[in-house]
């Protein structure tokens, strides 16, 4: 709509039996053009939802290459019952998850259901145990899907503390 003017209503009877139109003018919100009330600002003590969280806490970006998810498995392998974590620090700063679910797994929507569990229990857990700068890569088990929400977001911290003490305990990868 370039020209500011709403498109004009289907044309027909009202309940009176007038004709259906578009108003002359476009309708405009009474009340000064331009003024913020309180009702409109989000109170600075409330922070967005992606933002929970540690206040120092490391911002999580997506592993998408396939050559970054094979690079992954040469790092620490964490076992779990839903899942296996591979943790690889890059030396990059960034701190990256990516998840990969087999054709083991089950069927499309199997398969898509567990990525997405995987996904928000990560999300939940990661930002406070998560290794900074290394490449997280989690492999859903069959087993993922029968296992409760609360017990996945547990396992999943569980994994990343245990990755976090195996890195702290080996010595860094030679170049």
């Amino acid at each position: 709509m370039a020209t500011g003017h709403p498109k004009p209503r289907p044309t027909g009877a009202r309940a009176d039996g007038g004709p259906i139109t578009a108003p002359e003018e476009p309708i405009r919100a009474e009340g000064p053009v331009g003024e913020v009330t309180a009702a409109d600002q989000t109170p600075a003590d409330q922070t967005p939802r992606d933002q929970i969280g540690s206040p120092a806490r490391t911002p999580i970006s997506r592993i998408v290459a396939r050559r970054d998810f094979l690079a992954a498995n040469g790092g620490v392998r964490v076992p779990s019952t839903a899942f296996i974590l591979l943790v690889k620090p890059t030396g990059l700063g960034e701190t990256r998850a990516g998840f990969t679910v087999s054709k083991k797994v089950g069927n499309s929507v199997a398969r898509n259901r567990a990525r997405r569990r995987l996904r928000e229990a990560t999300r939940i857990a990661m930002p406070d145990a998560a290794v900074p700068g290394a490449d997280h890569v989690f492999i859903a088990r069959r087993t993922q899907e029968e296992r409760p929400f609360a017990d996945l977001v547990r396992d999943t911290g569980h994994a990343l503390a245990k990755a976090r003490r195996k890195l702290a305990g080996s010595t860094p990868p030679s170049a």
